[in-house]
């Protein structure tokens, strides 16, 4: 019956959420579509409450992560959304950890994506201490089986890392996320050092 109306209309009508996700996910996320992927940000954005208070932490993560696939996908409103790190859910260990799986994990594997590497940083740089040491804990526990050849790519990111150091003032935190970019862009630093 809930199916009869928007999600946007209807979501707090949903007593099992895992019903609701599994709608959202069809609904707005797995075509990979800006125009769909643009109502889940308008549903976010429509949350008045700490997703805390809706979703319990799994819940959360995976609300995370279906917003990080946006983000991966340079859909232009997630990003936005993103940047503006909401005290709906910059505080929240579930969400956010989920964001920066979705951003920076493809099929099981460490990802570093060059269009969206500026809002990883600007939520990292928002994220409590103890909740940044978790997620990058999460990122280097993840195998690197997709490693980058893209010396362009890994030109960028460490331009781009390098030019805005400031934004990730905990220094163990900045060394250990440059050795995951050093470690995602291995094959491109070893094709630079040949002269490549």
């Amino acid at each position: 019956k809930l199916k009869c109306f928007s999600i946007l209309h209807s979501y707090t009508l949903y007593i099992d959420k895992s019903i609701l996700l599994d709608r959202i996910w069809d609904e707005y996320i797995k075509d990979w579509q800006f125009t769909s992927q643009m109502k889940y940000i308008e549903f976010l954005e429509n949350l008045n409450v700490p997703v805390s208070e809706i979703f319990n932490n799994e819940e959360s993560k995976r609300l995370g992560v279906f917003l990080g696939n946006c983000c991966r996908n340079n859909t232009f409103s997630a990003l936005t959304f993103a940047n503006k790190c909401s005290n709906i859910w910059i505080d929240n260990l579930y969400f956010c950890s989920g964001v920066i799986e979705g951003v920076m994990s493809k099929d099981g594997n460490i990802y570093i994506p060059q269009n969206c590497f500026s809002c990883v940083l600007h939520i990292f740089s928002n994220l409590s201490k103890e909740n940044l040491d978790i997620i990058i804990g999460v990122l280097e526990a993840l195998p690197n089986d997709m490693a980058s050849q893209d010396l362009f790519g890994y030109e960028q990111i460490v331009k781009y890392f390098n030019d805005n150091k400031h934004l990730i003032s905990d220094q163990s935190a900045h060394n250990r996320l440059n050795d995951l970019i050093t470690k995602f862009y291995e094959p491109a630093i070893k094709l630079k050092a040949q002269g490549f």
